[in-house]
């Protein structure tokens, strides 16, 4: 079963052409450019918070935290890097697998 066909449509060509150099030739927003933009907002419990201190977050370090709006953040995992949570996902995957699940994704995702 397919859907019919739908085409298309663009402004002009100029659009379409200014689309395009946006998606292939503009050089791309990494994650910690985009991250580095001055941006703040507050939490449902009025606390502030920066798109900076977000990504120095999860980029750095864990620390442990208390008064965080969910409670105490990284109680468990104080000086845990990003390598080290990583490490710890791939085991937990590694285990469940070797319990017999997930066999059918193959073992490269």
């Amino acid at each position: 079963m397919c859907s019919s066909k739908v085409l298309l449509q663009y402004a002009s060509r100029a659009a379409y052409v200014n689309g395009l150099h946006d998606v292939l030739d503009a050089p791309t927003l990494t994650m910690a450019r985009e991250f580095a933009r001055r941006h703040t907002w507050s939490d449902w419990k009025g606390d502030r918070h920066t798109l900076r201190g977000c990504w120095e977050y999860v980029t750095g370090a864990a620390a442990v935290q208390e008064g965080c709006a969910p409670g105490t953040r990284d109680a468990n995992n104080h000086g845990c890097t990003p390598t080290d949570f990583l490490e710890r996902a791939n085991e937990h995957i590694r285990a469940r697998r070797k319990a017999g699940h997930g066999l059918a994704m193959p073992e490269e995702h």
